[in-house]
């Protein structure tokens, strides 16, 4: 049994035929490499309560002997290595990543809507609830006449926010505390 990345695991990758290694082995019949890949996720699953039985070929064009022995063991080191290294997970076709980040919020989100995102997730007293919600109408209303509203979170930098926050005080004439408070808060979110 190989252990795999989530839990996961798989059973030691055969060949067929099982003389594949031998000098004798016949390149007239179809080889085939095979093994079962378990994921914890699916055990009451009906259909993969026994795992998946995974079955690949491709080599079976190469008439050399040697030449298929040597393939077949580099498509097994390559299976492996993507079983292991990016945590590919054959019941759901696709690889999961092992560094694959998850977002709260996600990059491709719109800047006010992420914004909003974020000040629901904070975690506060009252009063700075209130005052950050009071903060993100000024930020909200910013952003719209500077048309940054349509704009990925991913994509804002430092100088659109020092654009925000000086339109905010050329329209709406905050003082140099309410301005602070402003940044402090964006900061938050």
């Amino acid at each position: 049994m190989i252990i795999l990345p989530f839990g996961c695991s798989c059973s030691t990758l055969s060949v067929s035929p099982k003389n594949w290694k031998s000098k004798n082995a016949s390149v007239k019949k179809t080889w085939f490499v095979f093994y079962r890949f378990y994921d914890p996720t699916f055990k009451d699953n009906p259909k993969y309560k026994e795992g998946k039985l995974v079955i690949f070929k491709g080599f079976n064009h190469i008439k050399d002997l040697v030449a298929r022995q040597n393939e077949v063991r580099i498509r097994i080191d390559k299976e492996i290595s993507k079983l292991k290294e990016t945590a590919y997970n054959p019941i759901l076709g696709r690889e999961i990543g092992i560094n694959h980040q998850t977002y709260d919020i996600e990059p491709t989100t719109p800047f006010i809507e992420a914004l909003t995102l974020a000040e629901k997730r904070i975690k506060a007293s009252p009063s700075t609830k209130r005052d950050l919600k009071s903060t993100l109408r000024f930020v909200t209303k910013a952003a719209i006449h500077l048309r940054y509203n349509e704009i990925t979170i991913k994509m804002i930098s430092r100088k659109h926010i020092k654009q925000v926050l000086s339109h905010i005080d050329l329209y709406y004439g905050e003082s140099s505390h309410r301005y602070n408070k402003i940044r402090s808060y964006l900061v938050k979110v």
